[in-house]
This record gives structure tokens, sequence and C-alpha cells, in this order.
């Protein structure tokens, strides 16, 4: 920014002494054609140390009248023996007004006669402003001579220079009308607290100032919405001819904003009454705004409430106060509000200003703000801050200030998130979805290594720890560890989600010269439909040992090569020698001594795979208490008794049962069971919904180094889950080369989709042609009766890769499940029954977003993880790190590097969702 320069008339005679009476009318004839523009330095040297005759105003005509004015930026106060020149400079420190400077003037014995020169921030084009200002100033300094108050007025110079700003050329030391207006209700304040209203109405009455209720309407804005936001708050509109003027102040505002050269405007918006800018050039984007009363009768019918001189704007009802406010999260966001806290810097006027907007309008907020103010923290803003800025308050609330922009007062605005104020950085408005922080990506081939760093870490760590390496889908993970399989001379076990991919990793190793073998798949299409339907309900019953002996008994009775290569191969991994590719599921059904023999690699996240939840009927579980010993049959009995008076209970494991016990349970369960109440043996809690029992049980990872590749796996809950050890080794991030595109205008919940299933196909149709829909399983025959993939069977499907696609869908489960996840992982029983969902702020993944969740931490933390890996899961089946398509989201949950749109874009032929 330029230093200032300001334009004044200054004589071309020098002086040593007063200038005779002879003297007079050659300088007040000449002056008005000797206009200078010069640096306030310069000034202060001509006139103060030179003795140079100056008029702070220029003239048009040749003629120093009022009549004449054209502009004034200078403003001078004579102090004849009233005040020294230390109360003066004592006072402005007070009040917070810069002074320029000083000089002593020819008649002066001692210092004890000064000028005290004020320089505003820029030229003024009004003579009635000029006035105004004058006004104040004698106001403020009432000890000053009355005369000075003629804009007209010309100056001697003096002998010498008393005082001089430090930074007299730069803004700093200049002051702004609105600083002005503040400086004297803070002197009047400390004068009189009680009368401070009439004092000043009766300083300002004939200067044709509007007044905003109590106080001057002499406003600073930092955007015309902040204007316009104003007026909206006050009866404004019942001034005649407003309206039609909104625009030429629309765009006048406009312009002192973008073009900060822009000379000041005065604009009329009817006979009476003129609004006046004023370009703030020490502020980015701020300007101010006074209302001015042109006309001292208005005529009647003008709509307007008074006809004095200084009219008055009524005030519409009380304004309303943002309640619970988050004053603990400010911090976090707000980088002032953070200083003004901790006492880090002692914050000037303009800043404590403009927090001071943001405090009125917010419950509490004054109490807040002021004890802040005078906390030991900030001791540097002196005695009187307190009182000082209790009528700074009042003044702002007043005039129904609303919430600065940051742009306009905080000099750490360019280092924050966007945002439009403090209140904005620490709220959020619901279906808004906020970015809090700038992600940063990687090059993709930063990211490989770093990857591949994370795994031979991992797998020459020694121990039995697990080694959890987070790492984007599509990053190459199985490319990875399949380079590595045989390093250490040991050997691994790889568990993939699905057989589909575990046979793709077999044949992968195999093609790279591994010894490789995969655990067989139950040859499903080569069984019969009676001996499959059988074994089938004997998988769901839990009745494992009994269905390899039914398959065993099937094939000595009706060989079948493919069943027979099945159990083969089921018993030949306990013998063979290499390395073995599995599945999840079929991982925790190997015998922990066996595994010991293995460091384990886990390829996607294992976590609802170990904690399984399964559903038995009352009436199986009353049989199979019939057939159990007396311990357990007690402990069910006592676990029933607790469902029965409350239906959510988590319990101690029920005493184990022997082998042949065991064995007979799997003979009885087939023929007299339909559901799997034999892991119920295994359970730890359990939910009963009217006559089903929905049970947990854990499945214990192996007890061998576990290393686990996964995109979405959480530290956190595999923690609690497993109780070992966890190291976590984050990949960074690389970008996407394909387009996330997110709508999140809906919740697209179950219960949304239901009611408007109809209009989101068609929106899904029109937005996203051709693409294959991932959604909930209930609705994917409505959108794609060919596909069979929805949330809950993604992990390991590469079917869409490539390929743009659809996402329909906030993948939320049933309370009980997470209830029961809760109980397993920790949380008190009384806290889970007791526990809330509510639509709250969150702040997740560089996010803030209003989601309806837990309040509890825990219990949160499971939902929300549940439905981002099931989101991400989704997003990963097209593999947008290395291809160029486009998926396309329909959820209020923000995934990572989603372009979010809050609204549909407008669709032809139809009415969109809003």
């Amino acid at each position: 920014m330029s230093a200032v320069t300001v334009t004044c008339c200054i004589h071309e005679t020098s002086y040593t002494k007063k200038p005779g009476k002879y003297d007079f009318p050659t300088l007040s004839c000449q002056l008005p054609s000797q206009e200078h523009t010069v640096s306030p330095s310069s000034l202060a040297a001509c006139c103060g140390s030179r003795g140079h005759t100056f008029s702070p105003a220029t003239f048009g005509q040749n003629q120093r009248t009022a009549a004449c004015f054209q502009q004034q930026q200078v403003f001078a106060l004579d102090f004849d023996d009233t005040l020294s020149l230390h109360e003066v400079m004592d006072r402005c420190r007070q009040v917070q007004l810069p002074l320029s400077f000083v000089y002593e003037t020819f008649s002066s014995t001692k210092e004890n006669r000064f000028r005290a020169v004020f320089i505003h921030n820029c030229s003024i084009d009004s003579a009635i402003v000029s006035k105004i200002i004058l006004t104040m100033l004698i106001g403020l300094f009432p000890e000053a001579d009355k005369s000075c108050i003629d804009v007209a007025r010309m100056f001697f110079g003096g002998k010498k220079v008393l005082y001089q700003h430090p930074q007299i050329n730069d803004f700093e030391a200049t002051f702004t009308v609105f600083e002005l207006n503040t400086a004297l209700i803070a002197y009047l304040s400390a004068v009189d607290s009680k009368n401070v209203a009439r004092k000043i109405r009766t300083i300002l009455s004939k200067t044709g100032i509007g007044f905003g209720s109590t106080f001057p309407f002499i406003n600073e804005f930092s955007s015309e919405a902040e204007f316009f936001g104003m007026c909206q708050h006050t009866d404004f509109y019942q001034i005649k001819d407003l309206s039609k003027k909104i625009e030429e102040i629309r765009i006048s505002s406009t312009l002192l904003v973008e073009n900060r050269s822009t000379f000041p405007q005065f604009i009329k918006i009817n006979d009476f009454y003129s609004f006046y800018f004023l370009v703030n050039f020490k502020q980015k984007n701020s300007f101010h705004v006074l209302l001015i009363q042109t006309h001292s009768t208005p005529l009647k019918n003008n709509n307007v409430s008074t006809v004095t001189a200084a009219t008055s704007i009524r005030k519409k009802s009380q304004k309303k106060l943002l309640q619970d406010f988050p004053f603990k999260e400010l911090p976090k966001y707000c980088q002032l509000y953070r200083s003004f806290q901790n006492g880090e810097t002692c914050l000037d006027h303009h800043h404590l200003f403009g927090l001071a907007t943001q405090f009125s309008n917010i419950k509490e907020g004054k109490t807040h703000f002021f004890n802040l103010l005078s906390s030991s923290a900030n001791d540097d803003y002196g005695y009187n801050a307190h009182r000082r800025w209790d009528y700074y308050y009042n003044y702002l609330v007043s005039q129904r200030y609303l919430p600065r922009n940051c742009i306009g007062f905080c000099p750490y605005h360019d280092q924050c998130r966007p945002s439009s104020n403090m209140i904005s950085k620490a709220l959020i408005v619901r279906k808004e979805i906020r970015q809090t922080s700038q992600p940063h990506y990687s090059p993709l081939p930063d990211a490989e290594q770093e990857l591949e760093q994370h795994l031979l870490e991992a797998l020459d760590a020694k121990g039995k720890d697990i080694h959890l390496i987070e790492a984007q889908t599509g990053l190459g993970k199985s490319t990875a560890y399949l380079r590595h399989l045989d390093r250490n001379n040991t050997r691994k076990i790889i568990a993939v989600p699905t057989n589909k991919l575990k046979d793709a990793i077999v044949k992968s190793a195999t093609d790279k010269g591994y010894c490789v073998m995969g655990t067989p798949s139950l040859p499903r299409d080569q069984m019969s439909p009676s001996l499959l339907k059988k074994v089938e309900s004997l998988f769901q019953k839990g009745a494992y040992r009994l269905a390899r002996l039914v398959m065993e008994k099937a094939v000595k009775r009706h060989p079948s090569p493919a069943l027979s290569a099945y159990l083969e191969d089921d018993k030949k991994i306990f013998s063979f020698s290499g390395h073995l590719v599995t599945t999840h599921s079929k991982l925790f059904t190997l015998d922990a001594s066996f595994l010991q023999k293995y460091d384990v690699i886990i390829d996607e996240d294992v976590f609802r795979t170990a904690l399984r939840m399964e559903t038995v009927t009352l009436q199986d579980l009353r049989k199979l208490k019939s057939k159990l010993p007396l311990p357990v049959t007690q402990a069910i009995n006592l676990i029933l008794r607790r469902l029965n008076r409350h239906p959510l209970t988590r319990y101690d494991a029920l005493p184990p049962l022997d082998k042949a016990c065991h064995d007979d349970l799997e003979c009885f369960a087939d023929k007299r069971l339909l559901t799997n109440a034999l892991d119920f043996l295994r359970s730890e809690a359990a939910f009963l919904d009217k006559e089903r029992l929905q049970y947990a049980f854990v499945q214990k990872l192996p007890d061998t180094k576990i290393v686990l590749l996964s995109a979405t796996a959480n530290k956190e809950l595999y923690q609690k889950l497993f109780c070992r050890d966890i190291h976590v080794y984050e990949t960074k991030e690389a970008a996407y080369q394909g387009r996330l595109l997110q709508y999140h205008d809906a919740s697209y919940s179950r219960s949304y989709l239901a009611e408007h299933l109809d209009q989101v196909i068609e929106n899904v149709r029109v937005l996203c042609p051709g693409n294959p829909v991932i959604t909930f399983k209930i609705y994917e025959q409505a959108f794609c009766p060919e596909q069979e993939l929805h949330f809950g069977n993604l992990e390991g499907h590469n079917d869409f890769t490539g390929e743009s696609l659809s996402i329909v869908g906030t993948p939320h489960v049933k309370r009980c499940v997470y209830d029961l996840i809760g109980l397993v992982l920790g949380v008190p029983e009384k806290t889970v029954r007791s526990a809330n969902l509510s639509s709250q702020p969150l702040e997740r993944n560089g996010y803030r977003f209003w989601f309806h969740t837990f309040t509890h931490p825990l219990l949160r933390e499971i939902q929300l993880w549940l439905i981002e890996q099931e989101l991400e899961q989704a997003v990963g089946r097209a593999r947008l790190l290395r291809h160029d398509c486009q998926v396309t989201v329909f959820s209020n949950f923000p995934l990572r590097q989603a372009i979010l749109e809050r609204d549909l874009p407008a669709l032809p032929d139809h009415q969109s969702l809003g």
C-alpha cells in the first residue's frame, strides 16, 4: 500500500513569528489558489517548523468559504493554555485515536499553546461530513478552541514540532470517522457514564448526522452483504425512496471495496436523506457509511419516525442471539480469538472491535468477551479497558452490528480456512459440509514407495504384534506383499475377503514362482441341490464339524471328484510347506497351533469378520438348553432373565463345553434347530427383539505376527477388540486420477429412499445415465435389476474397475448393531442403554458437517466408521486412484477427495429433490 498524502492549501510565505493584521487579508486571499499535495511529514515540517500558513481544506473559485468547499483530509484543533500536550496525547492514547503531529504556535510561551493535527484516512468531499468530524473532535476535546469547527478556517504556522507520530506517513497514523465516533463514545462514557446518549445527541444535534437508535449512524462494513444485512435489521426501508436507490448503493459500495482509489460517494436517497460512503485504506475491503440528513425540515408523510435534525432510525424488534455457542471449540478455528484468549499479543482497537461484533451476536457473548478482556493474560489493555469497552460494546449492540467479516479486521484471515466471520468458523449450518483443512496429496509413486517401506518394516518386525498399514484402495497392496512373500524365509498366510480374490492372488503368486496353495472353496456348482442345502444349513447353524462329516459320507455314497478334491485339499493345507492363501472367514476356523508356524498378512479390514453377529430364536435356545450341562443352562437362564428386564445386555463368557458334548450338540442342531444356537455359546452380548435374539461374539486373531493392510481399518476399535499392541503405519495419500462427485442435498438413508425412491431413481438416471449403482440390498433391483453388488458385500470385488458408477445411500445399520459392538468393545451396559442419537456438528477427515449420530464418543466412532468404511469400499470398486472415471455419490456423509455439491443441478423435464 502506498504512503499517505494529503491535499491542502499551503501559503508559500514562511514566517518566524505570527503574521500581523495587515498580512491577514493577503494570506486569506491568496491561500485558496495555493493547493499542494504533500506527505504528512512534509506538512508537519512546512507548517509546524517553518511557519507556513495553511488551510486544511481546499476550495473552488479561489474563495475560502464553506460554500466553495471541495475536500478536506486534515483536521486541526487549537489549545490555548487549556490542556497540556501530555494530557492531549494521553487522551488520544486512552481512546485509541491516532494523532499525526502537534506544533507550538507563535503566541505560545513554554509550550502552553499548540495546535494538534489529525489526518483522516481518506479525503472528505462533503462540508457536512467535515463539520461532523470537527464537531466530534471538539466533543472529544471540549477544551479546544470552538472556532476550529469552521471548515474554512485558516491556521498560521508555528515555531517547532512538539510531537510527530512515529509512522506519520503510514495509514496507521490516520484516523477514520468510525474510530473517531467510538473514541468520542469512550471519552463521554469515562466522563459521565449515565448520560452518554444524551450528551452525544447534544453535541451532534445540529450537524445533520442520522442516529441509529442511541448512537450516530456511522458504521464500518467489510462487504456490501454486511451493509445490507444491517439494513435488513433496521427500519431503513421506512425512509421514502430508499428501495429505489438500493442498486445504486450496491454498485457504489462494490466500487469502494474493489477499487481502493475510488473517491468517496455521496448517494442521495431522497430530498432529505443520503448515505455517505468512505473508503477505508487502513483495512482491506473495509468501508464506512454515514447516514446524513440533507434537509433540516422534512415534509409531512415522509415515512420517517422523527423530523429532528439528528434523525433516528427506529429499530425493529430485539435481535435474536445465537444460543449454546461452542466457545470451547473456537480456539481451534480462530487464531485471533486464540491470541485474545491467551494474551499472546495485545490486540489494537480495530481487532477488538471486530471480535466484539462477533460476541454481540451470541447469548452470553458479552460476559465471555469481558471475562477475557479482564483476565490476567490481558493486563496490557489497561486499568480502564473494561469501562471503555463496555460503551464500545453497547454502541455496536445498539447499532445492531452483524458479525464483521474476517477480511475486514483480522490480520490472520489469509491463514485460516475460508469463512465469513468468527462465528461461522465454529458453527455449521445443517446440510452444509465445510472443508476445514486443505489436503495435501503426494505423487502416486511416492505413496507406492512409502507403502513398500511400511510393508518391509512390518515384515521385519519381531514379536507377535499387529501391524496396521493404512493405504488407499487401489494403491497396490497385493502387488506389494506378493513381491516379498519369501522375505525372512518365513511361511506366510494371506487372508483376503472373498474366494474370487483368493484365487486371483494364488494365480499371481504362482506366476511369480512362489510355492503357494489356496484353501479350497466349496464346489457349490458341482454338488447336488439337496447336499448343498444340507451343508449350508449346517454352516448357518454353526455345525461346522458335522457339515464336513456329511460331505465325507456323501462322497462315499456318490463319488464326486470335485467334492473329493475339496475335502482332500482341506486336509492337505496342514501338511503343505509353502505359503497359504485363504479368506477372512476361513482364517478364523484354522487351529491356533497351526497358525503359530506362519506370519499372517490380512488384505483389507477384518473387523466385521472378527466381531460376528448371528441370530437365534428363543424357541431354539430353549431346545438347546435341554441338552446342555447344568452350569451352562443356569448361565443361559440368567442371561434370559436379564434380557426380559432389558432387551440389551452384556455377560461373561459361558462355561466351555468338552468336544464330545459339542459334537452331540451339532447332531442335535441338525435335527431339531432352525437357527444358529451353537455360536450363541461363544457370545458376549445380546439384543432381544420379540422372539429373536441377536448376539455378538469375537473370533480372536491368531497369536502370531499380523500384518494388516487396509484403507479403512480403525486403530482405536482394533485395540479395544483384540487387546493387543497395534503399530500403525500411515501411508501418504495420492490424488485420484478419476473424479469423485458427491451430492449431499438429502440424508439418503433407507427411510429417505423408501419415501422418495422413484424420484431418486429418476435423478440418478438423468445425472448418471448408464452407470452401475451400488446401494442397499433392498433397493438394488429397483436401480439395477441385473446387479448383485450392494452395501455389505463389496470387499474384494473388482468388477467395476475403471468404470463410472453411482453410489446411492448412507449405509446406516440397525441401532442394535452399534449397541452390541459398543458392549463388546467395553462401553458400560448402562451407558449403551441410555445413549442418545441427535443431529450434531462433527469434524472428520478435514470436513465439518451436521450428522445424526451418538453423543457418546465411542458409539459415535463405531457408527461413523461403519458408514465411512462401507462408502469408501463402494468408491474403491472403480479404482479412481488409477483410472480416469467418475464415481457419483448420493450421501450426506462426506468422503475424502470428494467434490461436494449441496444441491442437485437443475434437471430437465422433472422436478428434482430439494
